[in-house]
């Protein structure tokens, strides 16, 4: 199968490490009791990891970290490769071990993997629509506090980019930031704001900066700012459309909010750089994944 999606970094392993740990922790709690009263100690076994409908990949490495974790006698193969599409009902990892280590792995490696999936799967649904279009799909910081740079890693697999990472990747200007400037700055807070930005430019020449607008009125002194990059937040696509002709190719442009996959094509078609998606992370819908015994 081809696997265009394939991530060109891995995931960090010392943050890996301590989410498992913590995860393990979290569920194993004072100690598996079924399992250790019903199976014998030294009892073999082997497992499939199998998805039950059809899915974009992504978290196979951590599942069978979790199962090393545990046991590293286990044996864990990966059948694929994260960012492959796969059809109903296939086997995806294969664990043979002790019996008791691979039932308290369970739960957590496949709680996993149904996130990362239902991520991944999601995003890849997205970026097929662009298929023929220079937008990009990018996610956000809507993600799970201490999960960031799994769910992040998961939109890479389904073919999407990542925005920022954290604060200090590039600068980005938000309503609540403008807010607060005009507030202290009054009518001059353009002016301010201006003068600010040339002070950055020059002590960081190399930091993006990002300014949010919500109407057509705002956009318009926003231009004047010269960013590298507008976002258009929660806007109708008559108003992007509007927007468009304003900037007029000044800037990147970033559209953010309403946009699902009805939406998408129109929004594309009006020559956005980027369409921003929260619900990439916060809401994709978790891909049914068993772990059978034999």
């Amino acid at each position: 199968m081809e696997n265009n999606n394939f991530p060109s970094y891995s995931i960090p392993y010392f943050l890996l490490k301590e989410v498992i740990k913590r995860s393990l922790e979290e569920d194993i709690g004072n100690g598996d009791l079924t399992s250790s009263l019903l199976i014998p100690r030294n009892e073999k076994a082997k497992a499939h990891i199998i998805v039950r409908e059809e899915a974009v990949l992504s978290g196979l490495e951590v599942a069978c970290q979790v199962f090393s974790y545990i046991d590293p006698s286990l044996h864990c193969v990966s059948f694929f490769m994260d960012g492959q599409k796969v059809e109903k009902n296939t086997p995806i990892i294969e664990i043979s071990g002790n019996a008791q280590a691979l039932l308290m792995g369970e739960r957590v490696a496949l709680n996993f993997l149904s996130h990362l999936c239902g991520i991944a799967t999601l995003t890849h649904r997205f970026v097929e629509v662009l298929r023929e279009s220079k937008t990009k799909i990018l996610d956000t910081r809507k993600t799970l506090p201490g999960l960031r740079f799994l769910q992040k890693y998961a939109v890479l697999c389904g073919g999407g980019a990542n925005h920022r990472y954290s604060l200090s990747d590039h600068i980005l200007i938000k309503d609540n930031h403008l807010s607060l400037i005009r507030r202290k700055m009054g009518e001059s807070w353009l002016e301010w704001l201006q003068e600010k930005l040339t002070i950055i430019r020059y002590r960081k020449p190399l930091v993006r900066i990002e300014i949010e607008t919500k109407t057509l009125e705002e956009l318009s002194c926003i231009c004047t700012l010269s960013p590298d990059i507008i976002m258009l937040d929660n806007m109708e696509l008559n108003q992007i459309s509007e927007g468009m002709k304003i900037i007029n190719h000044k800037a990147l442009v970033e559209v953010s909010g309403r946009v699902n996959l009805e939406k998408l094509q129109a929004v594309a078609r009006l020559g956005v750089d980027f369409v921003s998606l929260g619900l990439l992370t916060h809401s994709a819908p978790a891909i049914d994944i068993s772990m059978d015994i034999h």
